[in-house]
Parts: C-alpha cells; structure tokens; sequence
C-alpha cells in the first residue's frame, strides 16, 4: 500500500484537528488516563499536570497554560507514546487481521508501485481518451471503469491483463 498521508487518518487524529478547543482536548486527554504532559513552549519543554489550569488562557510567559495548538501536539505526542493504538491509522488497523506482511511504499512513487499507477494510468487514460468538451462525473466514472475492466462486450480492459499477470508463476 503506498504510504499518502491519507491513509494514515485515525479517528483519533481527525478528533484532534486544529478545530478542536483546549477544553475538547483536555477531556481527551482525561477520559485516555494522562496525568501529566509535556509540552513545548518556546526552546523548553515544560510538564503540565492534566488539571483545570491547562484551561487557562495562554499569556506569553514560559510558565502560562498551554495555548491550543501547543496542548494539541502535546497529546498527540502523549497518545503516541502511552497510547498508540488510538492513533492508529484506519489502514493500519484493517490490516491487522490480515496474514501477509504490510509494506508501506513511499507515497505517490510509481517506480515501487508499477501496477498500481500503470492500473490508474490506463483507467484515466481511457477516460481522457473519450473527453468531447463537457460530461458528468457519472460518465467519467464509467469512463475510468471502462479502461479499467473493459466493456462487457470486449471483455478487454487492464484488471483482464493485471488479473493474468499478477496470477503467474514466475
């Protein structure tokens, strides 16, 4: 599976996007068990113990509560280190159950996902191919799926060859 960052969306990190207030943060912080975090504000890193006063508002000085962008990396952080199987990625956790080895490919890199690209290639090219000035996304879908699986007269299309291919003993 290739390694784009959109894999790698957790529950738990969507629920920490940069919409989340101090106060959301800091029950997510409660309700996971921390008791202290470290934070880092300005050069130093500074403990913070998980209490009402990292909701007071952030004044500039080095001991002030945490503002929210610097209590949010601060939980990542605490729930990467005491409790990482909630910033496991939606990906990662499908795969779990799965037998074979996971390998994460370096993102968008076609030179180590060939028949994954060389497979969207052929679908997106088939639908450019068929371009005539203006169409709905409905008639670019079926166009992505024709190059992909062929139509069903022909019975031509890349996932018939991929299919072949991937089947073989090398």
């Amino acid at each position: 599976m290739d390694n784009a960052a959109y894999h790698w969306s957790s529950e738990l990190s969507e629920r920490l996007a940069e919409t989340q207030t101090k106060a959301e943060v800091y029950e997510l912080l409660k309700g996971c068990g921390a008791t202290t975090i470290k934070v880092v504000k300005g050069e130093e890193m500074k403990v913070f113990e998980v209490d009402e006063r990292l909701l007071q508002r952030a004044n500039g000085h080095a001991d002030s509560a945490p503002n929210r962008k610097e209590l949010r990396e601060a939980a990542i952080r605490w729930l990467k280190a005491n409790r990482p199987q909630l910033m496991k990625s939606k990906a990662a956790a499908a795969l779990d159950n799965v037998d074979d080895k996971d390998v994460w490919l370096p993102p968008y890199c076609t030179c180590f996902n060939a028949i994954a690209e060389t497979f969207w290639a052929v679908g997106k090219n088939n639908a450019a191919a068929k371009f005539k000035g203006s169409r709905s996304i409905e008639q670019v879908i079926k166009d992505v799926r024709e190059g992909w699986y062929g139509t069903q007269a022909d019975g031509s299309g890349a996932a018939t060859i991929f299919f072949f291919f991937c089947h073989m003993k090398f």
